[in-house]
């Protein structure tokens, strides 16, 4: 079972933009809603969701578990998303771009404990897919 902290990489972020014609302007501030997993707040160590604000599940079980400390601590904020809940899951957000600019996306992630990270990529590179 895996823990995301912050961003899931995971997340399916929809970038929409077109070949810039001209370099945009930098946007300010962050674009992601709830990037810390933050709302809804819950009392206990976990509860399970069908959405929550700004994400939606991308999973064949249809729910986001929201855990506070139930794993270890949150990157940022108290709370975290678990990503192998009562199924392989996953959650996404769509993002409005502006065509041009440059967008940085940061994100925190850990295995639970006890299990095992592993990164696939082609040979010898740094991008890929966690699993």
């Amino acid at each position: 079972m895996k823990k995301l902290s912050l961003l899931s990489l995971l997340v399916a972020v929809l970038v929409v933009c077109a070949a810039p014609a001209a370099q945009a302007a930098v946007p300010s501030g962050s674009l992601i809603v709830n990037g810390s997993f933050e709302a809804p707040v819950i009392a206990g160590s976990f509860q399970l969701f069908s959405s929550i604000p700004g994400w939606q599940p991308t999973g064949s079980c249809g729910n986001i578990e929201i855990d506070r400390n139930a794993f270890g601590r949150s990157a940022d904020g108290n709370q975290s998303i678990e990503l192998n809940t009562t199924c392989v899951n996953g959650v996404s957000q769509v993002v409005a771009t502006t065509p041009g600019a440059s967008y940085s996306l940061a994100f925190a992630f850990a295995a639970r404990p006890g299990t095992r990270l592993r990164v696939a990529g082609p040979p010898g590179s740094s991008r890929g897919a966690l699993d």
